[in-house]
């Protein structure tokens, strides 16, 4: 994967120095909506002709709680109570890369009406999610989780830009969809050693919980639990942005 992002990003930058215009042909932009959230944003475009550009955004969250908690925690639909996941416990940070070409419809140079097709890699690192599990003699073993959750998917952007002043701009995402895949993948170590007995009791209950869209494969050893999701993957982006001209 990250042999395939690094092409990615030396395709784009000579897409870039491939263009000849030098004057108010690139846009530095973040997004003032993502910063409300705590994802810290920063987009390079540059116009390739009148009517297109191609643009690059990279973005980061630095780790924090899970929002919506007590919701997904009520998602989850377990058949006993011999697990209890603890979602005040699950920290997460993330970082994503949206490369875009852009299809101005209006003024052009990058003015105006615009659609833009784009791919989107997001990965998320979970922290130190804790899972209770209680075995038949009443004993709860600790399980400290930790992993990645990795997303994958194209859509398209509706938006509109306008300059501000002389230097610069406003960027509106209006509203783009994007639809793809995803994998997470979660390891960690009980407090002490399980049983044969609770390696399969503890399999099972993994693989029974009811999560909308998302399986979970599990696998347990004595000293080890590992759990694998995959499902398709649907988002969607918006927001405001404002950057400089040059």
């Amino acid at each position: 994967m990250k042999t395939r992002l690094t092409s990615l990003l030396a395709a784009f930058l000579l897409i870039f120095n491939m263009s000849s215009y030098s004057q108010e042909m690139n846009f530095v932009k973040t997004s003032v909506t993502s910063l409300l959230t705590g994802n810290f944003s920063l987009q390079y475009e540059r116009i390739l002709t009148e009517k297109v550009s191609a643009s690059l955004s990279l973005s980061m969250m630095p780790k924090k709680g899970l929002p919506f908690a007590n919701m997904i925690s009520d998602a989850l639909v377990v058949t006993n109570e011999d697990i209890d996941f603890d979602i005040s416990t699950f920290k997460y940070s993330s970082w994503s890369m949206v490369p875009d070409v852009r299809f101005y419809l209006g003024e052009g140079y990058g003015k105006g009406f615009y659609i833009a097709p784009y791919f989107k890699h997001t990965q998320f690192k979970i922290h130190d999610f804790n899972v209770e599990y209680t075995n038949a003699e009443q004993q709860v073993n600790d399980i400290t989780l930790s992993g990645k959750f990795r997303t994958n998917s194209g859509g398209v952007m509706f938006g509109a830009q306008w300059p501000l002043g002389d230097y610069l701009c406003l960027d509106w995402w209006i509203l783009g969809f994007h639809g793809g895949r995803s994998k997470a993948t979660l390891v960690g170590d009980p407090a002490w050693d399980l049983t044969t007995a609770e390696q399969e009791d503890l399999k099972a209950e993994f693989e029974n919980v009811d999560l909308p869209m998302f399986g979970i494969e599990s696998s347990v050893t004595a000293d080890q639990v590992s759990l694998t999701s995959r499902s398709p993957w649907l988002s969607f982006r918006g927001g405001l942005s404002i950057g400089v001209r040059f």
